[in-house]
C-alpha cells in the first residue's frame, strides 16, 4: 500500500534520537555498575568478580534476550514499542537482578553496586504492572536508578549521572516516545526503588 503523503510519519528530532540511543538503560546500568564496583575500596581483590557478576546479571542477560528477539525478527527494534512484547524481557531482567543481588552479596560487593542491583530487581514487577495499562518509560527508570546510586555513593561527583538522566528524560518526551507523566513515573519508580535498595544494602545488622 502506498504511503499517504498527506500524513507522513513523524520525524524524530536528531538530538533526542541520539540521546535515547546512547543513554539507553543497558549502557547506563553497565557504566553505573563499573563505577560503583571499581570506584570502591577493594582490600580483598574482589572487584573483578563483582564487576563480572554485575554486568552479566544486571544489564547483560536481559539485553542479550532483547538482542535475540531483534535478530530473529520478533520485535522491530531494541527499544520495544509494544507493551505486551516488553513483558518477557522485563520479567527476565527482574529475575536476573534478583539473582544478581544474591550473587553480589555472596562476593561482598560494594554497597552501592548491591543497592543498585536490588533496586533494579525490585522495580521490575512494579514496571511490569504499570506497563500492563500504561507505557511507563523504562529509559527514565534505568537512568534515575543509576543517578540515585551514584549520587548516594559519591555525592556531588555523581552529578554527571543526574545530567544524563535529565537529558534522556527530556529526549524521550521530545521525540514523542512517552508523555511527561510516563517519564516522571519511570523516574519515581526507578529512583525510589534504588534508594530503598541502597538503604537495605547498608542497614546495620541487616542484609549485609
Amino acid at each position: 500500500m502506498a504511503q499517504d503523503r498527506r500524513h507522513p510519519p513523524p520525524v524524530r528530532p536528531p538530538a533526542a534520537r541520539i540521546l535515547s540511543g546512547v543513554l539507553n538503560p543497558s549502557l547506563l546500568a553497565a557504566a553505573g555498575f563499573l563505577v560503583l564496583v571499581l570506584g570502591a575500596p577493594d582490600p580483598a581483590g574482589r572487584s573483578a568478580r563483582a564487576a563480572v557478576l554485575a554486568l552479566a546479571l544486571g544489564p547483560g542477560l536481559a539485553t542479550g534476550y532483547a538482542l535475540f528477539l531483534r535478530t530473529t525478527g520478533r520485535v522491530p527494534s531494541l527499544f520495544i514499542p509494544s507493551s505486551r512484547a516488553r513483558m518477557a524481557p522485563m520479567l527476565l531482567g527482574g529475575a536476573s537482578c534478583g539473582a544478581g543481588t544474591w550473587a553480589l552479596h555472596a562476593v561482598d560487593a560494594p554497597p552501592g553496586a548491591l543497592g543498585l542491583m536490588a533496586g533494579l530487581g525490585a522495580q521490575a514487577p512494579l514496571l511490569v504492572g504499570l506497563t500492563l495499562r500504561w507505557r511507563v518509560s523504562l529509559h527514565a527508570a534505568g537512568a534515575w536508578s543509576v543517578a540515585v546510586a551514584l549520587c548516594s555513593t559519591f555525592g556531588a561527583a555523581g552529578g554527571p549521572a543526574v545530567a544524563a538522566a535529565a537529558a534522556v528524560s527530556w529526549a524521550r518526551v521530545r521525540e514523542g516516545a512517552h508523555s511527561a507523566a510516563q517519564v516522571g513515573a519511570g523516574a519515581v519508580v526507578g529512583g525510589g526503588c534504588t534508594f530503598l535498595g541502597l538503604l537495605w544494602s547498608t542497614f546495620p545488622g541487616g542484609f549485609r
